[in-house]
């Protein structure tokens, strides 16, 4: 398959950002949004070193779950019967992976399920350093008004006929880096701001009270209307198992309204556990407190649930509802 997409070219890496010599381009295809509960059913990586392609891992994955979700990469259950599952090669993926530079399109939900298999599988705490290619076109094209990587392939007549498969996603993301970086010859390393990503001490992100959801773009081309969380406005508070950005991106997958503060209009509120030395004695939040007596006034009726309810919102099981 590698041989039929890849361009002459795609075999060229970037040799306008100074400090980028060595890199691999990655994505995965997953059964859902949440490391935790969902599971990898394909990964594609593109490996670059002295200025040219050099390898590549392409393998499909018997996630030992049902998929739910195969209208967003064509892949079904009996795609998956026969293909490896990830235990038998994860050693493979840490391998090929080593210390290079990963570079993705909204790379921490990739690198997000990585970690947590290289946790279950290898008992590794693995770091990673990335490149965003959503954030890069960003700086780059601020007047587009989408950066799903599809949108951009469009505008920028790079894309792919078969989107949202692995292999056919990295190398569009690959050219629009392409595209990003000799649109902005200024670039260095320095200045993409290669981030790292540790679950252990976090990933550069700020405090919970800084993230601006209206900053997380949405990653599909369209949502399921009758999706329970569909133009729903959901609130986060306190500390969930899940990083509150991939909290959000997942409502914001499904087609939810994710707002900073509790308003009379707040449909949900997600309660994760709360740092006492910053709530009172009732061990409440005060966008907690603020949804308990928006409720009593009967003006609204803001449910408040925790992430296990909320991601069984999110998987459409309708249950805790």
């Amino acid at each position: 398959m590698i041989n039929a997409l890849l361009k002459a070219e795609d075999e060229i890496a970037i040799r306008c950002v100074e400090g980028l010599t060595d890199y691999i381009v990655l994505d995965l295809e997953t059964t859902g949004f949440s490391p935790q509960n969902d599971e990898i059913i394909e990964i594609a990586m593109l490996r670059f070193s002295d200025g040219k392609y050099c390898s590549h891992f392409e393998s499909l994955v018997n996630p030992m779950i049902s998929i739910r979700n195969s209208d967003v990469h064509g892949l079904t259950n009996d795609d998956l019967l026969s293909a490896p599952k990830l235990s038998s090669i994860i050693s493979d993926i840490e391998e090929f992976i080593g210390n290079h530079i990963i570079v993705g399109h909204n790379t921490v939900f990739d690198l997000s399920f990585l970690h947590e298999a290289f946790k279950k599988h290898l008992d590794l705490e693995k770091k990673f350093y990335y490149l965003d290619t959503c954030a890069i076109a960003q700086d780059v094209y601020p007047h587009f008004s989408c950066f799903q990587l599809q949108s951009l392939a469009a505008k920028l007549d790079i894309a792919e006929q078969t989107a949202h498969r692995a292999m056919s996603d990295i190398i569009v993301t690959h050219r629009l880096l392409h595209c990003c970086t000799a649109a902005q010859c200024r670039y260095t390393l320095d200045y993409l701001r290669t981030k790292s990503f540790s679950k252990r001490k976090g990933f550069n992100r700020p405090k919970f009270e800084s993230i601006n959801p209206d900053l997380i773009p949405v990653q599909v081309d369209s949502f399921d209307l009758n999706h329970p969380l569909y133009e729903k406005r959901v609130v986060f508070t306190g500390t969930c198992q899940a990083p509150r950005e991939d909290l959000m991106q997942m409502a914001k997958n499904v087609g939810a309204i994710v707002d900073k503060g509790v308003t009379l209009k707040t449909n949900y509120l997600i309660v994760g556990a709360q740092d006492m030395r910053l709530v009172g004695e009732d061990g409440m939040s005060s966008k907690e407190e603020k949804a308990y007596k928006y409720n009593e006034t009967g003006k609204t009726n803001i449910l408040i649930i925790g992430e296990d309810d909320f991601i069984r919102l999110i998987n459409n099981n309708t249950a805790c509802v």
